[in-house]
């Protein structure tokens, strides 16, 4: 069920009932206001990057951090190198608005492509890039 900030919805309930008869009578209308948007199919609009560092003062590993406007959480994203297609590598699939990366090579560019996966399998256009100085 998709929900809308601001808005109030009227919900209607009723039981199956184990014996055969059929169902019950409707309840309601039971009325809920949306404090905020629920699973609505928006594409991430924010994204930013902190550097994590070694006692060395090498990188680490870098973690991101992008908005959910539709409180959808669940995503597809990839990391890639600077310039490339955000098919170059293949994409994950993730239910948290924050990742981290290890393993990255250092110094090196990098874009970092994040879109949500809608309820009705469809997805969003990409956040597209959000370009990480990995130095």
């Amino acid at each position: 069920m998709q929900l809308e900030e601001g808005k109030t919805y009227d919900f209607y309930i009723r039981s199956t009932c184990d014996n055969g008869y059929g169902y019950s009578e409707w309840s309601g209308p039971n009325g809920l206001y949306a404090d905020q948007n629920k699973n609505l199919c928006m594409a991430p609009d924010y994204a930013n990057y902190f550097m994590n560092y070694d006692f060395f003062g090498d990188p680490s590993s870098v973690e991101i951090t992008f908005s959910d406007p539709g409180n959808c959480m669940s995503f597809e994203m990839n990391i890639v190198n600077d310039g490339q297609s955000v098919n170059a590598n293949p994409t994950e699939f993730v239910h948290s608005k924050t990742i981290a990366y290890t393993g990255l090579s250092y110094p090196a560019n990098y874009d970092f492509y994040v879109r949500v996966i809608c309820l009705d399998g469809s997805n969003t256009a990409w956040y597209s890039p959000l370009n990480i100085s990995y130095q």
